[in-house]
C-alpha cells in the first residue's frame, strides 16, 4: 500500500488557501512535512491530522 503525497501547491489549492498559509503552518509546526532535498511533501496521514487538529480548535 503506498501512501499519497500532496505538494503545497496542491494543499493551498483543496483548502482555497495561499501557498504561504501552508508554508506558514509548516514552519510553525502545524502541518507535518517531508523535506527532500529542495521539495516539500506533505502526506495524506500529516494532512488528515492537521485538519482534525484544526477543526478541533473552533
Amino acid at each position: 500500500m503506498s501512501e499519497s503525497f500532496y505538494t503545497i501547491k496542491e494543499i493551498a489549492i483543496h483548502l482555497k488557501v495561499s501557498e504561504k498559509t501552508v508554508s506558514n503552518w509548516i514552519k510553525d509546526g502545524a502541518l507535518e512535512s517531508y523535506k527532500v532535498g529542495r521539495l516539500v511533501r506533505i502526506s495524506e496521514e500529516h494532512l488528515q491530522n492537521f485538519l482534525t487538529n484544526k477543526n478541533g480548535e473552533n
